[in-house]
Formats: C-alpha cells, structure tokens, sequence
C-alpha cells in the first residue's frame, strides 16, 4: 500500500508540473490580450483578458482592457461595466478615471462625466488627458467652438501632444475646416513618424478628400511600420481601386480574407475591385458573401440588388431569395402599420423577382387599400397571366364592376396608355458624397434613387451613375440633355448615420430653387433616407397636367389622385407653348392675357380625372394637349426650407475617444 501511495503522490506531482510549465501566467494573458488587441481582434482580446481576470481577480488592467475591447465594439454600456471594475480595484487611478468618463460621454451621462473629470483635476491639475476630457465633454454637449477653445489651450502647454494634435485635427476636418485639419496632422506626421495611428488618421483624411495617391502612401507608411495592420491593407485596396490597379487590389484583398474571412468590409471590397474589373459575377459572389455574414449591410444589399438586376436572368434563385428579403420587411412594416414603407419594400422586392405570385397579390391590395383601383385590376390582370386564378379572378370581377363607373371607363380609355405629365431632371452625385465605410457605393444609391422616383408619374428623372459631378459639370450636362431642372446629390456615410442632401437648380440659368437635407439612423437608414429624399425631390418640382381628351365642356386629366388630386381642384388652362419655368423661382411663369379657360375636377380616379371646362374668352382655343396648372393661391408658408442639421456631436466624440484609445 505504502508503495502504490508514493507512485500516486509522484503522479500528481509530475502532472501538477506539467500543468504550471503549460499554463499562462496573469500578466502573460494580459499581454496576449492586448497583442490582440492591437491587431483589432477583439474577441480573441476579450477572451485573454477574462483569462487574466480569472488567474487574477484584482487584476485592474486587464478589466480597463476588457473596456476598451467593448468601446471598439461600440458596445459602451459593457464597456461601463468593466470600466467600473477597474475603477472599484483602484479609486485613485487617473486613466481608470478618464476612461469611466469617456465611456460615460459615450453613453450621454455627461454630468457624471464632469463629475469624474474635476476628480481628475484635483488629482493632478496639469494632466493632459484631462484637459482633452474637457475638451470632450464640450463635443458631446455639442459645443465645438469651446472644444476647440480648450484643445488650443492644451497645445500651448503641451506643443508636442499627440493626442492634441489628432483631436485637433479631427474636429477640424468634422467642422469642413479641411485646411486646418492638414495643418496638424502633417504636424502629427511630423512629430511621430513611428505612429501607424497617425498614418491611419491621415489615410483617411486622404479617402474623404478622394486624394487617392496620398491615401496609398499612408497606407504604405503605415505598412512599413505594421505589416499586418488591417485598416492600412483597407486603405491600401481603396486606394488601389480608385487608382485602377484591380488585380494589385485584389491581391492586398486576399491578404485581408487571410486574416480575417468574415470580414464584411474585406468581402465589399472585393465585390468592388471585381464589379470595376468588370467581373460582375464575381462580384455578385462577393456581395453575396457580405449579405450572409451581414444580412442588414444595407449599401452592400443595394450595390448587390444593382448588380442582380443588371445581370442576371429574371428567374435566378438569388434574385428570389434577395427579393424575399424585401417582402419579408414590407410584412414586418405592416404590422408595424407603416404601410408607405411596406409599400415601397413591395417594390423592391418586385423589382427584382416580379413573377412572385404571393407578393404580387399582397401589392395588389395594397394598392386597393390606396385607393388605386386602376392599377389593382392591372396588377390582377398581371397575376391571372401567371396562371394564378384560384382567386384572383374573383377579385378581377369585383374590381371590375366597382370600375364600371370609374372615370376611364366613362372616356373607353386605356389609361395606361395616356401620357403622364412628367417633368425632366437630370440628377448626378456630388463630387462632395463621403462613404467612410462603402467606398465606391454612390452608383448603389444612386441606383436606388432612381428606382424610387419611378413610382411617381411626375417625373422623368436621367440619373447618370456612374461618376461624381460638380455642378459645373452637371450644369454642362443638364444643358446638353435639354432638361427642365439638374440636381446635386451629396451623400455622406459614417459607421453611425446616412445622409442625403439635394440641391435642384433651373437646368437653363443654373439658379439654385430648392434643396433639402435629411440625416437617418438605425437599421434602414439608407432606406429611409433614399425614400424620404426621392419623396422631397418630386415635391420641389412644379406640377402641371394636360388635357389628354376633350368632350365638349368636359375634359380627361392625365393626372389623378396617385399626384396628389382632389376633387374641385381648379386649374387654369394654357398654350405649352407659352409657359416657361422662372429661374429664381422653379414656377411656372405665364401671362394673364394666355389664360385660356379654368379646370375644375369634377371626378376622380387614380390615375387620370375629368373636369369641368369654363372658357375665358369668346373663343374657344383650348385644345387637346393643353397645360393644366394649379389656379395660384396665397403663397404664404408655401416655401420649401432646407433642413438644418445640427453636428454630430457622437460621431466626433466616438472618432476622437476611439483614436485615444489605440495609443
């Protein structure tokens, strides 16, 4: 017995050494952590990190990095909590205060913020970082003058600080002071020339700007410093697609696929340098990779749905299942009640896969809901020559009774054949559009702004895709085209928000008439943002109709109540030839003496109405083909404002925090 038990106890001991020699120590999983952390690979940070804390309880550090993981992953109220613990282990400690402070910036709790930055003021009174907090907290109360204020009093005590310095830079470049922003960072550049951070910050002043070549040599300079630096391989490929070299991007790609194959933004860039290539295949491959791994990256499902539809046949499965993507969301928005988005994700959807027989019945009855009882028996007709009856024909009969008094039926028309009256716009990008995230995505939107306004029988929208315009530019091509109006849309993208600006000016003079800026957040921001500007842009165009029949004093509108008609609208009656648009005004401008008689809608249908003729003289001259346009009302509070948008103080704030916290 006595022998067996020393062969157990000499087991245990020889296993119990194996175990210590094989076994990480606190401070060695600290170090893995943050060797991770620095490759932004922060899950694998995270776990290190909680490794430490395990062999370590009281391990301060290792909780402040389990914050700073969290922060990068945008997930602050996590953040917070480790943050806490950092600050319970040790009170006193000055960067355990600044980083419960900025998280609590993040987070809105600026009043505790303040409270923590005094704490760390009274600590040490002439602490940089806490003069930077200052700062900080000035951005989130959106008080940028006073940040800049105390970022320029910290330069002065401290000349040479990096922190300083990228802050300064940062907000400079958000507040469109560009020439400011270049001046500290080519200072930053300067002072640290070791630093792929400043490379990083500088690559990307480089991408906002479109300076390709000088976005290629940070990237590189960042290289020569980190090789395996993910952002800089991100802004090496960017710059390499802007500048045409596709295959040496999509080498620098495939590096990135190496090193991390779920990667949406690795994947969108490769759809890009390929889609450029003119290899649209491989690029739909990409994207559809992206969408998978990243089912809600919604410029990313827009460039993919662009491609799609361009280049593949109408009854390919993936148009289907990128179509059932749409029609899923109109039925989630219904429930919602937000019926005018499920209504234009039905049209989305259809785009892309319009054989869908369910679908088409649900849009169906979304336009009787509307009112649209025209263009629901067409949609009927549409479902019952796919062969679909089983109860469609039903509802084509009642349809068709409740439309034997309609409007068209009383003139015989087939209204789908009259001539909607349209306005011509040509709209481009502006050369000012940012994507910060999707590079390379303006054609998507672009794509996407166009369908929208398809809806609308108002316009007749020319969108060139393919470039960014100025307006001197888009001027010269408005002119070309023989258009009414041009405008300019300026998209701009960050990780946090999409927005959307137009500016319309009158095609002949290039005077500006109307503009609107609309700013989303959320899952379906580009959605959203898309939709409400394609709304405001027809909204800002005059609005005319014609005489498409006539019938003694009653006359057939090529217009109804899909534009917006009522019953006793009154319109006056005009030679085209006379009407011209007013270039400070985008109205129609005509005299009084070309008053030709008065409409007023006497009946209505969604697509055309009749009207009442009263001519004003004792000649009759009006004619089929007249223009019909809005008897003039008081004008008062008729003007469209732009919306005024105020900064985006998280957005800078979360920029500024983020820099900090890679150091």
């Amino acid at each position: 017995m006595g022998a067996k038990k020393a062969t157990l106890l000499m087991l245990f001991i020889l296993t119990i050494r194996v175990f210590s020699q094989n076994a990480l120590s606190a401070p060695e999983f600290f170090s893995s952590a943050y060797a991770h952390y620095v490759k932004e690979d922060y899950y694998a940070a995270i776990t290190d990190y909680k490794k430490a804390i395990e062999q370590n309880r009281f391990y301060a550090d290792a909780y402040a990095g389990l914050a700073d993981c969290y922060v990068a992953l945008r997930d602050y109220k996590t953040a917070l909590f480790y943050a806490s613990k950092a600050r319970d282990i040790n009170p006193f400690s000055v960067p355990f205060l600044l980083l419960n402070a900025r998280i609590m910036m993040l987070l809105g709790k600026l009043d505790e913020a303040a409270s923590l930055i005094e704490k760390v003021k009274r600590l040490e009174p002439k602490n940089p970082e806490a003069l930077l907090a200052e700062a900080e907290l000035s951005i989130a109360k959106g008080d940028f003058s006073y940040a800049l204020m105390r970022y320029q009093d910290a330069l002065r005590i401290f000349p040479e600080h990096r922190g300083v310095l990228a802050s300064l830079a940062i907000l400079y470049d958000y507040s469109g002071d560009y020439e400011s922003a270049k001046k500290y960072l080519d200072a930053a550049l300067r002072l640290y020339p070791l630093d792929v951070d400043i490379y990083l910050l500088a690559a990307e002043y480089a991408a906002k700007r479109k300076d390709w070549k000088n976005l290629e040599d940070h990237a590189r300079d960042a290289l020569s410093i980190d090789n395996k630096s993910q952002q800089a391989l991100v802004f090496l490929a960017t710059a390499q697609i802007a500048r045409k070299n596709y295959d040496d991007a999509i080498k620098t790609i495939s590096e990135l696929i190496g090193m991390s194959p779920d990667s949406p933004s690795t994947w969108y860039l490769d759809a890009m340098a390929k889609a450029k290539k003119g290899d649209k295949k491989s690029a739909i491959r990409s994207l559809s990779r992206l969408v998978e791994i990243k089912p809600d990256d919604e410029l990313a499902r827009f460039y993919l749905e662009m491609l799609a539809t361009e280049s593949l046949d109408i009854k390919d499965e993936l148009r289907k299942r990128l179509a059932d993507y749409h029609f899923s969301s109109a039925k989630a928005y219904k429930e919602k009640f937000l019926s005018d988005k499920a209504f234009m994700q039905y049209r989305y959807g259809l785009r892309l896969f319009p054989v869908d027989i369910d679908a088409n019945l649900d849009f169906a009855v979304m336009l009787r809901e509307r009112g649209f009882l025209n263009r629901y028996a067409d949609r009927l007709n549409f479902l019952l020559s796919l062969g679909y009856s089983k109860e469609v024909a039903d509802l084509k009969e009642v349809a068709d009774i409740t439309l034997s008094d309609d409007v068209s039926s009383r003139w015989s028309s087939d209204i789908f054949t009259i001539e909607p009256p349209s306005v011509s716009v040509f709209v481009a990008l502006s050369e000012n559009s940012i994507f910060t995230t999707h590079p390379f995505a303006g054609p998507a939107v672009m794509d996407a702004l166009s369908f929208t306004c398809q809806q609308d029988r108002r316009i007749n929208l020319i969108a060139d895709n393919a470039i960014y315009y100025d307006w001197e530019k888009a001027f010269e091509s408005a002119r070309a085209q023989g258009v009414a109006f041009f405008a300019l849309i300026e998209a701009n993208e960050t990780e946090r928000f999409f927005s959307l600006a137009y500016k319309l000016y009158h095609a002949q003079s290039g005077r500006l008439v109307a503009q609107f800026d609309i700013r989303k957040s959320g899952n379906d921001r580009v959605f959203s943002a898309v939709t409400r500007l394609g709304e405001e842009l027809i909204g800002a165009l005059p609005f005319y109709a014609t005489i498409a029949e006539r019938k003694f004093d009653k006359v057939l509108i090529n217009a109804g109540a899909s534009s917006g008609l009522e019953v006793d609208t009154e319109f006056i009656v005009l030679d085209p030839e006379k009407v011209t648009i007013d270039p400070a005004s985008g109205k129609y401008n005509y005299k009084e003496s070309d008053i030709l008689g008065t409409v007023k809608i006497t009946a209505l249908s969604d697509i055309v109405s009749e009207g009442q003729l009263t001519i004003s003289s004792i000649f009759d001259m009006v004619n089929k083909g007249d223009m019909l346009i809005a008897k003039p009302v008081s004008e008062q509070g008729q003007e469209k404002k732009a919306a005024v948008l105020s900064e985006d103080s998280g957005t800078v704030l979360d920029k500024i925090i983020s820099f900090l916290a890679g150091k």
